[in-house]
Protein backbone atom coordinates (compact mmCIF):
# COMPACT_ATOMS: atom_id res chain seq x y z
CA UNK A 1 0.00 0.00 0.00
CA UNK A 2 2.94 2.16 0.69
CA UNK A 3 4.79 1.79 -2.82
CA UNK A 4 1.36 2.17 -4.04
CA UNK A 5 0.42 5.51 -2.57
CA UNK A 6 4.04 6.77 -3.68
CA UNK A 7 3.16 5.80 -7.36
CA UNK A 8 -0.57 6.83 -7.03
CA UNK A 9 1.16 10.40 -6.00
CA UNK A 10 4.15 10.59 -8.53
CA UNK A 11 1.36 9.71 -10.93
CA UNK A 12 -1.39 12.10 -10.11
CA UNK A 13 1.57 14.73 -9.75
CA UNK A 14 2.62 13.89 -13.50
CA UNK A 15 -0.58 13.34 -14.96
CA UNK A 16 -1.75 17.04 -13.59
CA UNK A 17 1.26 18.53 -15.15
CA UNK A 18 0.29 18.30 -18.84
CA UNK A 19 -4.07 19.72 -17.57
CA UNK A 20 -2.30 23.03 -18.53
CA UNK A 21 -2.92 22.01 -22.39
CA UNK A 22 -6.98 21.39 -21.57
CA UNK A 23 -7.16 24.42 -19.18
CA UNK A 24 -10.15 26.71 -19.40
CA UNK A 25 -10.69 28.00 -23.51
CA UNK A 26 -12.36 31.25 -24.20
CA UNK A 27 -14.40 32.95 -26.85
CA UNK A 28 -15.04 36.06 -27.91
CA UNK A 29 -18.22 37.52 -29.68
CA UNK A 30 -19.20 41.22 -30.51
CA UNK A 31 -22.45 42.54 -28.85
CA UNK A 32 -23.10 46.42 -29.29
CA UNK A 33 -19.45 46.93 -30.30
CA UNK A 34 -18.32 45.56 -26.86
CA UNK A 35 -16.15 42.35 -26.43
CA UNK A 36 -18.04 39.50 -24.49
CA UNK A 37 -15.85 36.44 -23.16
CA UNK A 38 -17.23 33.56 -23.00
CA UNK A 39 -15.52 30.83 -20.10
CA UNK A 40 -15.55 27.35 -21.29
CA UNK A 41 -14.90 26.04 -17.80
CA UNK A 42 -12.56 23.17 -17.17
CA UNK A 43 -14.54 19.57 -16.60
CA UNK A 44 -13.06 17.87 -13.42
CA UNK A 45 -16.26 15.91 -12.67
CA UNK A 46 -13.88 12.97 -12.88
CA UNK A 47 -10.61 14.27 -10.93
CA UNK A 48 -9.76 12.48 -7.47
CA UNK A 49 -9.39 14.48 -4.80
CA UNK A 50 -5.41 14.19 -5.52
CA UNK A 51 -5.89 15.58 -9.11
CA UNK A 52 -7.96 18.15 -8.04
CA UNK A 53 -5.26 19.29 -5.16
CA UNK A 54 -2.49 19.16 -7.61
CA UNK A 55 -4.27 20.97 -10.60
CA UNK A 56 -5.26 24.17 -7.86
CA UNK A 57 -2.03 24.91 -7.73
CA UNK A 58 -0.95 28.56 -5.92
CA UNK A 59 -3.80 29.95 -4.05
CA UNK A 60 -4.73 33.97 -2.87
CA UNK A 61 -6.65 34.35 0.92
CA UNK A 62 -8.75 36.65 -0.17
CA UNK A 63 -9.87 39.77 1.84
CA UNK A 64 -13.51 40.05 3.19
CA UNK A 65 -12.90 44.34 3.56
CA UNK A 66 -12.25 44.91 -0.31
CA UNK A 67 -14.44 43.84 -3.25
CA UNK A 68 -14.10 40.34 -3.93
CA UNK A 69 -14.43 40.65 -7.69
CA UNK A 70 -11.59 42.67 -8.24
CA UNK A 71 -9.56 40.44 -6.10
CA UNK A 72 -10.22 37.55 -8.33
CA UNK A 73 -9.46 39.46 -11.28
CA UNK A 74 -6.24 40.04 -10.46
CA UNK A 75 -5.08 36.73 -8.49
CA UNK A 76 -6.44 34.89 -12.09
CA UNK A 77 -4.21 37.71 -14.00
CA UNK A 78 -1.54 36.90 -11.93
CA UNK A 79 -1.40 32.91 -12.72
CA UNK A 80 -3.14 31.88 -9.32
CA UNK A 81 -4.97 28.81 -9.81
CA UNK A 82 -7.12 28.68 -6.59
CA UNK A 83 -8.77 31.66 -4.09
CA UNK A 84 -10.02 31.20 -0.64
CA UNK A 85 -12.97 32.88 1.01
CA UNK A 86 -12.78 32.39 4.83
CA UNK A 87 -15.56 33.88 7.22
CA UNK A 88 -16.71 32.95 10.65
CA UNK A 89 -20.14 30.95 11.35
CA UNK A 90 -20.38 32.44 14.61
CA UNK A 91 -23.46 34.88 14.49
CA UNK A 92 -25.03 33.95 11.92
CA UNK A 93 -27.40 31.42 13.55
CA UNK A 94 -30.23 33.13 12.97
CA UNK A 95 -29.74 35.00 9.85
CA UNK A 96 -27.89 32.31 7.70
CA UNK A 97 -29.76 32.40 4.62
CA UNK A 98 -28.91 35.76 4.03
CA UNK A 99 -24.98 35.47 5.08
CA UNK A 100 -25.17 32.59 2.87
CA UNK A 101 -26.49 34.95 0.42
CA UNK A 102 -23.46 37.24 0.66
CA UNK A 103 -20.89 34.79 0.36
CA UNK A 104 -22.35 33.33 -2.62
CA UNK A 105 -21.57 36.28 -4.40
CA UNK A 106 -17.84 36.10 -3.97
CA UNK A 107 -17.79 32.19 -5.20
CA UNK A 108 -19.68 33.61 -8.37
CA UNK A 109 -17.41 35.56 -8.64
CA UNK A 110 -14.18 33.15 -8.64
CA UNK A 111 -16.60 30.84 -10.61
CA UNK A 112 -16.84 32.74 -13.22
CA UNK A 113 -13.30 32.85 -13.37
CA UNK A 114 -13.20 28.89 -13.82
CA UNK A 115 -10.63 29.35 -10.64
CA UNK A 116 -11.08 26.56 -7.39
CA UNK A 117 -12.60 27.95 -4.49
CA UNK A 118 -12.09 26.76 -0.91
CA UNK A 119 -15.34 27.45 1.30
CA UNK A 120 -13.57 27.75 4.61
CA UNK A 121 -15.93 28.23 7.36
CA UNK A 122 -15.09 28.05 11.02
CA UNK A 123 -17.76 27.08 13.71
CA UNK A 124 -15.18 27.10 16.60
CA UNK A 125 -17.83 29.02 18.75
CA UNK A 126 -20.76 26.56 17.74
CA UNK A 127 -22.37 23.74 19.19
CA UNK A 128 -22.34 20.37 16.97
CA UNK A 129 -25.73 21.06 16.44
CA UNK A 130 -25.48 24.42 15.13
CA UNK A 131 -21.98 23.63 13.09
CA UNK A 132 -24.56 20.71 11.58
CA UNK A 133 -27.10 22.37 10.23
CA UNK A 134 -25.44 25.49 8.72
CA UNK A 135 -23.14 23.07 6.89
CA UNK A 136 -26.30 21.49 5.69
CA UNK A 137 -27.64 24.61 4.50
CA UNK A 138 -24.09 25.44 2.81
CA UNK A 139 -24.36 22.11 0.86
CA UNK A 140 -27.74 22.77 0.06
CA UNK A 141 -26.88 25.74 -1.64
CA UNK A 142 -23.56 25.05 -3.40
CA UNK A 143 -25.38 21.79 -4.60
CA UNK A 144 -25.38 22.32 -8.58
CA UNK A 145 -21.53 23.49 -8.00
CA UNK A 146 -19.03 21.34 -9.85
CA UNK A 147 -15.57 19.79 -7.85
CA UNK A 148 -13.87 23.10 -8.04
CA UNK A 149 -15.88 23.98 -5.43
CA UNK A 150 -14.36 22.64 -1.86
CA UNK A 151 -15.54 22.87 1.58
CA UNK A 152 -12.93 23.79 4.32
CA UNK A 153 -13.92 23.34 8.16
CA UNK A 154 -13.27 21.23 11.58
CA UNK A 155 -14.92 18.43 10.43
CA UNK A 156 -12.78 16.21 12.41
CA UNK A 157 -13.38 18.49 15.48
CA UNK A 158 -14.02 17.31 18.82
CA UNK A 159 -14.87 19.56 21.85
CA UNK A 160 -16.25 20.22 24.90
CA UNK A 161 -19.52 21.97 23.07
CA UNK A 162 -19.45 18.92 21.13
CA UNK A 163 -18.72 15.97 18.57
CA UNK A 164 -18.52 18.26 14.96
CA UNK A 165 -17.52 15.19 13.14
CA UNK A 166 -21.16 14.20 11.48
CA UNK A 167 -20.83 17.87 9.84
CA UNK A 168 -19.11 15.81 7.03
CA UNK A 169 -21.99 13.42 6.68
CA UNK A 170 -24.52 15.94 6.61
CA UNK A 171 -22.54 18.03 3.49
CA UNK A 172 -22.13 14.09 1.81
CA UNK A 173 -26.04 13.59 2.51
CA UNK A 174 -27.07 16.28 -0.24
CA UNK A 175 -23.64 16.81 -2.32
CA UNK A 176 -21.77 13.07 -2.43
CA UNK A 177 -19.07 14.07 -4.60
CA UNK A 178 -18.22 17.43 -2.55
CA UNK A 179 -14.37 17.54 -1.97
CA UNK A 180 -13.97 18.22 1.93
CA UNK A 181 -10.56 19.80 3.20
CA UNK A 182 -9.78 19.27 6.94
CA UNK A 183 -6.95 20.36 9.25
CA UNK A 184 -4.62 18.26 10.36
CA UNK A 185 -3.08 17.94 13.78
CA UNK A 186 0.01 17.07 15.00
CA UNK A 187 1.86 14.48 15.32
CA UNK A 188 0.30 14.58 11.49
CA UNK A 189 -1.81 11.05 10.37
CA UNK A 190 -3.13 10.01 7.76
CA UNK A 191 -5.78 8.46 10.18
CA UNK A 192 -9.09 9.37 9.23
CA UNK A 193 -8.58 10.77 6.03
CA UNK A 194 -10.23 9.04 3.11
CA UNK A 195 -11.71 9.66 -0.66
CA UNK A 196 -12.52 13.03 -1.15
CA UNK A 197 -10.90 14.77 1.68
CA UNK A 198 -7.71 16.92 1.59
CA UNK A 199 -5.32 17.26 4.53
CA UNK A 200 -4.86 20.88 5.30
CA UNK A 201 -1.43 21.55 6.94
CA UNK A 202 -0.23 25.13 8.35
CA UNK A 203 3.70 25.73 7.12
CA UNK A 204 5.41 28.80 8.01
CA UNK A 205 8.57 28.21 6.43
CA UNK A 206 11.69 30.48 6.52
CA UNK A 207 14.65 27.89 6.85
CA UNK A 208 15.27 26.44 4.17
CA UNK A 209 16.59 23.03 5.41
CA UNK A 210 13.92 23.18 7.89
CA UNK A 211 11.24 23.52 4.84
CA UNK A 212 12.69 20.56 3.41
CA UNK A 213 12.32 18.61 6.45
CA UNK A 214 8.60 19.48 6.18
CA UNK A 215 8.19 18.62 2.80
CA UNK A 216 9.68 14.97 3.72
CA UNK A 217 7.37 14.70 6.49
CA UNK A 218 4.34 15.01 4.61
CA UNK A 219 4.99 12.43 1.62
CA UNK A 220 5.97 10.38 4.33
CA UNK A 221 2.89 10.88 6.43
CA UNK A 222 0.63 11.96 3.66
CA UNK A 223 1.36 11.77 0.03
CA UNK A 224 2.59 8.14 0.35
CA UNK A 225 -0.52 7.47 2.13
CA UNK A 226 -2.62 8.69 -1.00
CA UNK A 227 -4.21 11.81 0.64
CA UNK A 228 -3.31 14.62 -0.68
CA UNK A 229 -2.18 18.12 1.11
CA UNK A 230 -3.06 21.56 1.24
CA UNK A 231 -0.45 23.73 2.30
CA UNK A 232 -2.05 27.20 4.21
CA UNK A 233 0.05 29.82 6.05
CA UNK A 234 2.59 32.50 5.00
CA UNK A 235 5.09 32.58 1.71
CA UNK A 236 8.80 32.40 2.48
CA UNK A 237 9.70 35.98 2.74
CA UNK A 238 13.59 35.06 1.30
CA UNK A 239 13.37 34.24 -2.92
CA UNK A 240 15.44 31.10 -2.86
CA UNK A 241 13.03 29.74 -0.15
CA UNK A 242 10.22 30.79 -2.22
CA UNK A 243 11.44 29.06 -4.92
CA UNK A 244 12.08 25.66 -3.01
CA UNK A 245 8.75 26.11 -1.37
CA UNK A 246 7.14 25.79 -4.80
CA UNK A 247 9.60 23.71 -6.15
CA UNK A 248 8.75 20.38 -3.59
CA UNK A 249 5.18 21.51 -3.52
CA UNK A 250 4.73 20.69 -7.08
CA UNK A 251 7.08 18.39 -6.97
CA UNK A 252 4.38 16.27 -4.15
CA UNK A 253 1.01 17.35 -6.15
CA UNK A 254 0.56 19.88 -3.32
CA UNK A 255 -1.65 22.59 -3.36
CA UNK A 256 -0.94 25.87 -1.36
CA UNK A 257 -2.84 28.65 -0.11
CA UNK A 258 -1.30 32.26 0.65
CA UNK A 259 -2.28 34.57 3.30
CA UNK A 260 -0.05 36.94 1.81
CA UNK A 261 1.23 37.95 -1.64
CA UNK A 262 5.06 37.66 -0.77
CA UNK A 263 7.37 36.73 -3.88
CA UNK A 264 4.23 35.28 -5.37
CA UNK A 265 5.45 35.80 -8.70
CA UNK A 266 8.52 33.95 -7.69
CA UNK A 267 6.30 31.73 -6.04
CA UNK A 268 3.67 31.34 -9.03
CA UNK A 269 6.12 31.04 -11.58
CA UNK A 270 8.75 28.07 -9.53
CA UNK A 271 5.28 26.41 -9.32
CA UNK A 272 4.50 26.49 -13.02
CA UNK A 273 7.94 25.55 -14.35
CA UNK A 274 9.06 22.64 -12.20
CA UNK A 275 8.76 19.02 -12.22
CA UNK A 276 5.85 17.01 -10.57
CA UNK A 277 7.74 13.88 -10.05
CA UNK A 278 6.32 12.34 -6.95
CA UNK A 279 8.66 12.98 -3.79
CA UNK A 280 11.01 14.81 -2.77
CA UNK A 281 13.97 12.78 -1.60
CA UNK A 282 16.70 12.01 -4.03
CA UNK A 283 16.55 8.36 -5.50
CA UNK A 284 19.51 5.81 -3.96
CA UNK A 285 21.18 3.34 -5.86
CA UNK A 286 19.52 0.44 -3.75
CA UNK A 287 15.99 1.46 -5.27
CA UNK A 288 16.58 2.05 -9.00
CA UNK A 289 15.41 -0.91 -11.00
CA UNK A 290 14.03 -2.55 -7.90
CA UNK A 291 10.26 -3.84 -6.45
CA UNK A 292 9.27 -4.42 -3.13
CA UNK A 293 9.41 -7.83 -2.16
CA UNK A 294 8.45 -7.64 1.65
CA UNK A 295 6.89 -4.97 3.82
CA UNK A 296 6.73 -4.45 7.27
CA UNK A 297 6.17 -1.98 10.34
CA UNK A 298 8.42 -1.68 13.45
CA UNK A 299 6.75 0.37 16.37
CA UNK A 300 9.09 1.85 19.13
CA UNK A 301 8.06 1.31 22.79
CA UNK A 302 9.52 3.47 25.57
CA UNK A 303 12.25 1.85 27.69
CA UNK A 304 13.20 2.86 31.08
CA UNK A 305 15.30 5.69 30.49
CA UNK A 306 12.63 7.22 28.53
CA UNK A 307 13.76 7.03 25.14
CA UNK A 308 11.83 5.20 22.64
CA UNK A 309 13.19 2.44 20.25
CA UNK A 310 13.12 -1.24 19.51
CA UNK A 311 15.53 -3.95 18.12
CA UNK A 312 14.58 -6.50 15.55
CA UNK A 313 16.58 -9.77 14.07
CA UNK A 314 17.79 -9.14 10.70
CA UNK A 315 15.96 -12.85 9.99
CA UNK A 316 12.95 -11.27 10.97
CA UNK A 317 13.13 -7.79 8.91
CA UNK A 318 13.77 -9.89 5.57
CA UNK A 319 10.60 -12.01 6.00
CA UNK A 320 12.14 -15.07 4.81
CA UNK A 321 13.86 -13.69 1.61
CA UNK A 322 17.82 -14.50 1.12
CA UNK A 323 20.07 -11.73 2.35
CA UNK A 324 22.02 -11.70 -1.03
CA UNK A 325 18.69 -11.46 -3.12
CA UNK A 326 18.07 -8.11 -0.87
CA UNK A 327 19.35 -5.05 -3.11
CA UNK A 328 18.31 -2.58 0.06
CA UNK A 329 15.75 -2.12 2.82
CA UNK A 330 13.80 1.70 2.73
CA UNK A 331 12.66 2.79 6.11
CA UNK A 332 10.66 5.48 6.55
CA UNK A 333 8.67 7.30 9.72
CA UNK A 334 7.04 10.71 9.52
CA UNK A 335 7.75 10.80 13.28
CA UNK A 336 11.68 10.94 12.32
CA UNK A 337 13.98 8.23 13.54
CA UNK A 338 17.35 6.35 13.87
CA UNK A 339 18.59 3.22 13.20
CA UNK A 340 22.01 1.65 14.98
CA UNK A 341 23.54 -0.44 12.90
CA UNK A 342 25.78 -2.28 14.98
CA UNK A 343 26.64 -3.40 18.18
CA UNK A 344 28.98 -0.51 18.93
CA UNK A 345 25.92 2.49 18.53
CA UNK A 346 26.83 3.68 15.12
CA UNK A 347 23.84 5.12 13.31
CA UNK A 348 23.23 5.29 9.80
CA UNK A 349 23.01 9.12 9.61
CA UNK A 350 21.60 11.76 11.92
CA UNK A 351 17.61 11.53 12.40
CA UNK A 352 15.87 11.28 9.37
CA UNK A 353 11.82 10.40 7.78
CA UNK A 354 13.45 7.90 5.59
CA UNK A 355 16.42 6.07 4.99
CA UNK A 356 17.54 3.15 2.16
CA UNK A 357 19.85 1.20 3.43
CA UNK A 358 22.16 -2.01 2.04
CA UNK A 359 21.61 -4.99 4.10
CA UNK A 360 25.15 -5.73 4.54
CA UNK A 361 25.55 -2.07 6.37
CA UNK A 362 24.03 -3.99 9.79
CA UNK A 363 26.58 -5.65 10.99
CA UNK A 364 25.32 -8.58 13.40
CA UNK A 365 21.96 -9.98 13.83
CA UNK A 366 19.64 -7.44 15.01
CA UNK A 367 19.14 -3.71 13.85
CA UNK A 368 17.79 -1.16 16.61
CA UNK A 369 15.58 1.42 15.08
CA UNK A 370 15.19 4.61 17.77
CA UNK A 371 12.82 7.72 17.53
CA UNK A 372 13.55 11.25 19.67
CA UNK A 373 9.95 12.43 18.97
CA UNK A 374 7.72 13.23 22.19
CA UNK A 375 4.52 12.64 20.37
CA UNK A 376 3.18 10.37 17.76
CA UNK A 377 2.48 6.69 16.50
CA UNK A 378 6.48 6.36 16.64
CA UNK A 379 5.65 3.76 13.49
CA UNK A 380 8.87 3.41 11.17
CA UNK A 381 7.49 1.23 8.07
CA UNK A 382 10.01 -0.79 5.67
CA UNK A 383 9.93 -2.18 2.33
CA UNK A 384 12.37 -5.02 1.47
CA UNK A 385 13.85 -4.24 -1.96
CA UNK A 386 14.82 -6.85 -4.51
CA UNK A 387 15.55 -6.53 -8.18
CA UNK A 388 12.87 -6.44 -10.32
CA UNK A 389 12.84 -8.99 -12.26
CA UNK A 390 12.51 -7.22 -15.60
CA UNK A 391 15.17 -7.50 -18.27
CA UNK A 392 17.70 -5.57 -19.97
CA UNK A 393 18.28 -7.74 -23.56
CA UNK A 394 21.80 -7.46 -24.64
CA UNK A 395 20.74 -8.16 -28.24
CA UNK A 396 16.33 -7.93 -29.49
CA UNK A 397 15.07 -8.65 -32.80
CA UNK A 398 11.61 -9.83 -33.93
CA UNK A 399 11.06 -12.36 -36.98
CA UNK A 400 8.11 -12.82 -38.83
CA UNK A 401 6.49 -15.88 -40.61
CA UNK A 402 5.11 -15.84 -44.48
CA UNK A 403 1.48 -14.33 -44.29
CA UNK A 404 -1.35 -16.75 -44.03
CA UNK A 405 -5.07 -16.75 -46.06
CA UNK A 406 -6.02 -13.99 -43.85
CA UNK A 407 -2.87 -12.04 -44.21
CA UNK A 408 -1.81 -12.34 -40.89
CA UNK A 409 1.09 -14.20 -39.80
CA UNK A 410 3.21 -15.62 -36.85
CA UNK A 411 6.56 -13.33 -34.92
CA UNK A 412 8.99 -14.57 -32.84
CA UNK A 413 10.98 -12.47 -30.42
CA UNK A 414 14.06 -13.64 -29.73
CA UNK A 415 16.14 -11.95 -26.88
CA UNK A 416 19.95 -12.26 -25.45
CA UNK A 417 20.01 -11.59 -22.12
CA UNK A 418 22.96 -12.69 -19.14
CA UNK A 419 22.18 -16.82 -17.53
CA UNK A 420 22.34 -15.03 -14.11
CA UNK A 421 19.43 -13.08 -14.72
CA UNK A 422 17.09 -15.80 -15.75
CA UNK A 423 19.00 -18.76 -13.90
CA UNK A 424 16.27 -18.58 -10.74
CA UNK A 425 13.44 -18.11 -12.79
CA UNK A 426 10.40 -20.43 -14.16
CA UNK A 427 9.58 -18.62 -16.79
CA UNK A 428 9.60 -14.94 -19.10
CA UNK A 429 6.52 -13.25 -19.67
CA UNK A 430 7.11 -10.73 -23.03
CA UNK A 431 4.55 -8.21 -23.51
CA UNK A 432 4.43 -7.01 -27.10
CA UNK A 433 2.71 -3.08 -28.17
CA UNK A 434 1.15 -3.49 -32.07
CA UNK A 435 -0.23 -0.04 -32.37
CA UNK A 436 -1.86 0.92 -28.89
CA UNK A 437 -2.59 -2.72 -28.42
CA UNK A 438 -1.17 -5.09 -25.85
CA UNK A 439 -0.56 -8.93 -25.40
CA UNK A 440 1.66 -11.05 -22.98
CA UNK A 441 2.98 -14.31 -23.63
CA UNK A 442 4.81 -16.27 -21.13
CA UNK A 443 7.69 -18.54 -22.90
CA UNK A 444 9.83 -21.38 -21.61
CA UNK A 445 12.43 -20.31 -19.73
CA UNK A 446 15.46 -20.11 -21.81
CA UNK A 447 17.35 -21.06 -24.52
CA UNK A 448 21.20 -21.83 -25.23
CA UNK A 449 20.63 -21.80 -29.35
CA UNK A 450 18.46 -20.70 -31.79
CA UNK A 451 17.65 -21.06 -35.71
CA UNK A 452 17.31 -17.27 -37.48
CA UNK A 453 17.12 -18.11 -41.22
CA UNK A 454 17.99 -22.17 -41.01
CA UNK A 455 21.18 -21.01 -39.00
CA UNK A 456 21.83 -22.24 -35.20
CA UNK A 457 23.01 -19.05 -33.47
CA UNK A 458 25.00 -19.71 -30.16
CA UNK A 459 24.71 -17.02 -27.25
CA UNK A 460 28.13 -14.69 -26.23
CA UNK A 461 29.66 -15.86 -23.29
CA UNK A 462 27.21 -15.83 -19.95
CA UNK A 463 24.23 -15.06 -22.32
CA UNK A 464 21.27 -16.89 -23.33
CA UNK A 465 18.75 -16.67 -25.18
CA UNK A 466 14.31 -16.49 -24.15
CA UNK A 467 12.02 -16.04 -26.92
CA UNK A 468 8.02 -15.67 -27.41
CA UNK A 469 6.01 -16.44 -30.37
CA UNK A 470 2.46 -14.16 -30.84
CA UNK A 471 0.35 -14.94 -33.85
CA UNK A 472 -2.53 -12.92 -35.49
CA UNK A 473 -0.26 -10.07 -36.63
CA UNK A 474 -1.78 -8.17 -39.86
CA UNK A 475 1.35 -8.32 -42.37
CA UNK A 476 0.69 -4.51 -43.13
CA UNK A 477 1.62 -3.16 -39.65
CA UNK A 478 4.21 -5.88 -38.47
CA UNK A 479 7.04 -2.51 -38.59
CA UNK A 480 4.31 -1.12 -35.26
CA UNK A 481 5.39 -4.59 -33.24
CA UNK A 482 7.33 -3.38 -30.23
CA UNK A 483 8.24 -5.62 -27.16
CA UNK A 484 7.46 -3.22 -24.64
CA UNK A 485 8.32 -5.34 -21.25
CA UNK A 486 9.88 -9.04 -20.44
CA UNK A 487 9.78 -9.78 -17.18
CA UNK A 488 11.05 -12.96 -14.86
CA UNK A 489 8.48 -14.97 -13.70
CA UNK A 490 8.58 -16.96 -10.71
CA UNK A 491 11.77 -15.67 -9.67
CA UNK A 492 10.97 -15.58 -6.22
Amino acid sequence: MRFMGRTYAAATAIMLAYSAFFSAAASAAKTDDKKVTEVTKKDVSGYSAAEICADMGIGMLLDDTKDIASQVAAAKKKGYGTVKISDGMSGHTEDTENWLAGLKKSVDAADEEDMYIVLSLDSEDLTAEESRNIWKQTADLFKKYDRKLLFEGDFFSRTKIGDKTDAAAAIRSISKDRVLVCSAAEPWSAAGFGADTIAAVSVNGKNSEKLLKTFERLEIAFVNKGIPVLIRGTAPSVEKTAALFAQNAKALGIAAVMADNTNEDKIIKTYKDSAASGTVFDTEEAEENSRIAYTGDIELKAGADGKYSRKIAVSDLLGGIEKDRVKGIRFTGSDGFTLVLDKKGTSAEKECYKKVICVNDIKGDTLEVSSSASSGTRLVEYEVLVADGRLEPYTRYLQFSEKNSDGRCYARAVMMVKYEDVAAADSVKFTFDLDGKTASVTSAKYYKAVSQQGQIIEPDEGHVFVAAVISGVPVGITDKLKVTDIELVGAD
